[in-house]
């Protein structure tokens, strides 16, 4: 089989590995999707990463067909059966594994070994697997609409722990992949949903999936977004609108921390969900944390009940996903699909081979770039 290894920034080889063999609850993946995230962009990037990282197998939001299961797999597991990959190991017996924090199992780190390719996989036409980490998925449900099974999976959990319910209101920082995701998840429950991005030209998107209102923050300063809205014509509610339920920190440093805290209601939930790279410190009102009890959460990865919304969701087309698919590149040219994601993509960025990267035009920041295979 063909499976792509970064080794080192910018450079990635297209190697041919044999197809692994199969053991107790392994199950074997044929490749047919997998997303282009912000982790291999990194590496991609050389980001922070060091020398001894590489090489590395990427590609973590896999979407396939299952093509064959070992002895111990789950029963319910048959060859050609459609799945989406949880690519994350959840030993079942540590600490945080017992306490339902699965998503924080110690064993789930995974490092790079004497010289040796280590990483998902993703972008292969082959993964190996075990049977946890397989969900089925509807026949009907695209294979690149069905990568983003895995980031949604994250976005669920972040969703489920601010606590929101039908009819809250939420105050989303950004409109990027992660931001319209919230969105969509929100607006599904029936929530109220704000956005908050600078590029106006993300404006439209956040309004076809359920935004209430996009706000620009350099036009409307922190702490003024309540009395906007209660100036606008039918405000959010028929009450006076005091404040936000819960907030998804899901873009920006500490100045959009700030601007998410700044208009929550008392009792309301900041939720950061995206990571800080470089790291980020901000300085905090405890006081005012305390008087109005706000809470400040983090949200890390996927767990498994977020996972089997996820693919439930998307599925049943209550979530969908077609519109943040901005670009799809056929997986001999992989290294495109990094290129693209990147660096952005423009009207007159070069097709491929016959044509083959297919993308909306004039998109100078794609939403996800998909690898897909045949």
């Amino acid at each position: 089989m063909k499976s792509a290894v970064f080794e080192g920034p910018g450079k990635v080889e297209i190697r041919e590995l044999p197809v692994p063999g199969l053991e107790g609850n392994q199950v074997l993946v044929k490749v047919k999707a997998c997303g282009v995230c912000t982790w291999e962009k990194r590496f991609f990037a050389g980001d922070g990463v060091s020398p001894d990282q590489y090489p590395v197998r990427g590609g973590h939001e896999i979407a396939g067909v299952v093509a064959a299961v070992g002895p111990d797999a789950a029963p319910d597991l048959k060859p050609g059966q459609p799945a989406v990959v949880a690519s994350l190991t959840r030993c079942g017996q540590c600490y945080y594994c017992r306490r339902g924090m699965d998503n924080l199992c110690v064993r789930s780190a995974e490092s790079a070994q004497k010289q040796e390719p280590w990483g998902p996989a993703g972008f292969s036409e082959y993964v190996l697997v075990r049977d946890y980490e397989v969900y089925r998925i509807s026949e009907n449900l695209p294979f690149v609409e069905a990568s983003l099974a895995e980031p949604l999976a994250c976005v669920c959990r972040s969703v489920r722990a601010s606590g929101i319910q039908a009819s809250d209101t939420a105050i989303i920082m950004g409109a990027g992949v992660m931001g319209l995701l919230h969105l969509k998840l929100l607006s599904a429950m029936g929530v109220n949903s704000i956005v908050v991005e600078p590029d106006h030209a993300r404006h439209s998107i956040a309004y076809a999936n359920g935004a209430l209102k996009c706000i620009d923050p350099v036009e409307v300063p922190p702490g003024d977004v309540v009395s906007v809205l209660n100036e606008s014509p039918g405000g959010i509610s028929g009450e006076p609108f005091l404040g936000f339920t819960a907030a998804f920190l899901t873009a920006g440093g500490p100045s959009a921390a700030h601007y998410a805290l700044a208009s929550l209601a008392k009792g309301g939930a900041l939720v950061l969900y995206g990571a800080f790279h470089p790291e980020h410190v901000m300085n905090l009102d405890l006081n005012d944390i305390h008087y109005r009890e706000i809470a400040i959460v983090g949200s890390y990865r996927h767990d498994r009940q977020s996972f089997r919304k996820a693919a439930d969701l998307l599925s049943a087309g209550t979530v969908k996903v077609r519109d943040l698919v901005s670009v799809t590149v056929p997986f001999p040219e992989v290294k495109r699909a990094l290129e693209i994601a990147s660096e952005g993509l423009t009207d007159q960025t070069p097709e491929g081979e016959n044509g083959s990267v297919n993308a909306r035009p004039a998109i100078t920041r794609p939403y996800r770039v998909v690898v897909t295979f045949e």
